[in-house]
């Protein structure tokens, strides 16, 4: 977070990817360093402590680290695992979805990631189009209810086999919330995003 904040996005990048070489897992890196650092630069943009542009600044450079992270640590995919991961309309943060991708590439599933702020239709042709297994569903605020119910109405019109799994901060806060939108689980926490998904492609094909 420092070396973000000071302008040397290569010098903390290059920090992370020495603890994965010498024997950190990666999936441990994300959740345990990456994701609580994002988490506390939110914390002090809203405490006026860092200007927008060094919020943006730490942003970038974790996307950049999860990327490299997915792509030198990523194990075969198994294309009999295939997740879908986005964000639902309205939904511009970036990070979460992208460290939830990473995660999935790492545990071998063939995962497409598309994104933030995805119309309910994009997100369900592409579970159509890819087949896909399971679709993780990304709402942080409760404005983004109405996508995330659209989102799944149209999920389950086209492939009512496919699991769908949400997170998110609204979801944190209302208990039962995810079930009342249609979903079939909610992920609290990134830890067991993966186990959870495999949990419900499991039951899905039972």
């Amino acid at each position: 977070l420092v070396f973000a904040l000071d302008g040397l996005a290569e010098d903390g990048i290059r920090l992370i990817i020495d603890a994965v070489e010498g024997g950190i897992a990666p999936q441990d890196v994300i959740s345990r360093v990456i994701i609580p650092a994002q988490r506390e630069v939110g914390e002090m943009w809203h405490r006026n402590e860092i200007s927008i542009a060094q919020e943006h600044l730490v942003s970038n450079t974790t996307s950049d680290l999860l990327a490299i992270i997915a792509a030198r640590f990523a194990v075969q995919p198994d294309k009999e695992r295939r997740v879908i991961v986005a964000s639902v309309a309205g939904n511009p943060h970036e990070v979460g979805i992208k460290a939830t991708a990473a995660l999935f590439r790492l545990a071998g599933w063939q995962t497409v990631s598309l994104g933030t702020d995805l119309p309910p239709k994009e997100i369900a042709g592409a579970v159509e189009y890819f087949d896909a297994g399971v679709v993780v569903l990304s709402a942080v605020l409760p404005t983004h209810m109405s996508a995330i119910r659209e989102t799944i109405e149209a999920v389950r019109e086209i492939n009512s086999r496919c699991g769908i799994l949400v997170g998110g901060r609204t979801f944190d806060m209302a208990i039962g919330l995810w079930k009342e939108i249609g979903a079939d689980a909610h992920c609290p926490d990134l830890d067991s995003v993966v186990d959870m998904a495999a949990h419900l492609l499991a039951a899905k094909r039972n």
